[in-house]
């Protein structure tokens, strides 16, 4: 697994408190990312960015993710961004990455 903390946008950071880091694993011709981020009031919405070796396939990957304020949706885009997607996105304070496994382009 390799951590995400260094690719999280600012204001986004792995939870802590004895919960996973943010963390991404790439297996073969799957990517899968786990763990529990959080970020500060007032930040955008986008997350982190991937290079290009592990973005999706397609244009956009939707799942669906649980957070501080309810089940959302998640996109992960082509060009590698990460960003969560909700009505009240300014309300959620943190985002679990846990379940969300796509095919990446190389």
């Amino acid at each position: 697994m390799s951590n995400l903390d260094s690719s999280l946008n600012s204001g986004w950071t792995s939870y802590g408190s004895g919960y996973g880091a943010g963390e991404y694993v790439k297996n073969g011709n799957i990517v899968t990312l786990s763990g529990l981020i959080v970020k500060a009031a007032g930040v955008a919405n986008i997350a982190f960015g991937f290079t290009c070796w592990v973005s999706p396939t397609i244009s956009k990957k939707i799942f669906v993710v649980q957070s501080s304020t309810g089940t959302y949706r998640a996109d992960v885009q082509a060009d590698g961004v990460v960003s969560q997607m909700s009505p009240t996105a300014t309300a959620i304070t943190w985002v679990s990455l846990d379940g969300i496994v796509f095919y990446p382009d190389r």
